[in-house]
């Protein structure tokens, strides 16, 4: 099965099942707050990261996965739509995926977070971008 594919599937399922009611109450733009918020929302949903760093208005996050490397990033994503559901005024997520030789990097735009987090697109939209995104690094790239 082509990863793509499997992503968007795994992201879909992810998101369905991770989704819950998204913070509402007013915060301060980007700081300090939203990116430890960042780090409990992805620490709760289980995922192991090795750096959670704000870099100008880009969200910056290597992780790594227990089973499934698709289910890893859809949680990810999923913590970001949390912190861009609270007014968090980050651009995008950029995300580094470490898969023992065969990483990928990946990202979420801040603009499909809230359009998924105001019910404006469906998990399946959601999860086909972030797939589309999706790119293997090698060893001589990094």
């Amino acid at each position: 099965m082509d990863r793509r594919t499997f992503v968007t599937g795994a992201v879909t399922a992810a998101t369905l099942s991770i989704t819950g009611c998204l913070g509402t109450e007013d915060a301060l733009g980007i700081d300090d707050d939203h990116l430890s918020a960042l780090r409990t929302e992805i620490d709760d949903r289980g995922v192991d990261y090795e750096s959670v760093e704000l870099n100008d208005t880009i969200v910056e996050v290597e992780h790594g996965y227990d089973e499934d490397p698709n289910d890893a990033i859809a949680n990810v994503a999923m913590a970001f739509v949390e912190r861009i559901a609270d007014d968090w005024g980050v651009e995008r997520l950029d995300g580094h995926l470490n898969d023992e030789g065969n990483d990928w990097t990946w990202y979420a735009e801040a603009e499909w977070a809230q359009a998924y987090a105001d019910g404006n697109i469906e998990p399946d939209d959601y999860g086909e971008r972030l797939s589309e995104t999706m790119t293997m690094v090698s060893e001589t790239e990094e």
